[in-house]
């Protein structure tokens, strides 16, 4: 059983301390731990949580005819986010076209996908922005792979680049 838990007393709003102080006390109260097909009920002498996996709470969004706002960039070294007036997104069409918006232009390209690999049409050069630049380093890397897991989308270069993304 877990007697003693900490948490982070820097920059989070007193809401998110609350809730962490709500945590620490039901795991501290050595409560009971069942599991059943696809839940996790914790039960302290006050207090019931029942936990729900994720697969089943939130089912994965359709990569077509879904807007994705892109929400941070990675490389094997490091993720990045940036602070915009106006985020990237894409949107896939069932016909084979992803439409958006690159931080800075618009576009509309062909695109396949093959299982777990999209590929993209060549893009135009990047223009205007670090942000826009970051974007066009993925998209325009032709063949990535996708994963879509509930509403978050990773797109992922051979080399590790890649952005993330959120459905709205």
């Amino acid at each position: 059983m877990i007697d003693d838990l900490f948490s982070t007393e820097m920059g989070c709003d007193p809401e998110r301390h609350a809730q962490d102080d709500f945590i620490i006390a039901v795991l501290t109260s050595r409560p009971t731990l069942a599991t059943g097909t696809n839940t996790l009920t914790i039960a302290s002498p006050t207090v019931t949580i029942e936990l729900l996996d994720r697969e089943v709470a939130e089912t994965n969004e359709s990569l077509a005819v879904t807007t994705w706002t892109v929400d941070g960039f990675f490389d094997p070294l490091a993720a990045t986010s940036y602070a915009v007036d106006r985020s990237a997104h894409l949107v896939f069409s069932s016909d084979g076209r992803v439409a958006g918006f690159d931080g800075c232009e618009p576009f509309d390209i062909p695109y396949e996908t093959a299982e777990t690999a999209i590929t993209f049409a060549p893009t135009p050069a990047a223009a205007g922005s670090d942000y826009s630049a970051a974007f066009a380093n993925v998209v325009g890397r032709g063949t990535l792979l996708y994963e879509i897991k509930g509403r978050h989308l990773t797109l992922t270069a051979v080399d590790g680049t890649g952005l993330t993304a959120r459905a709205n």
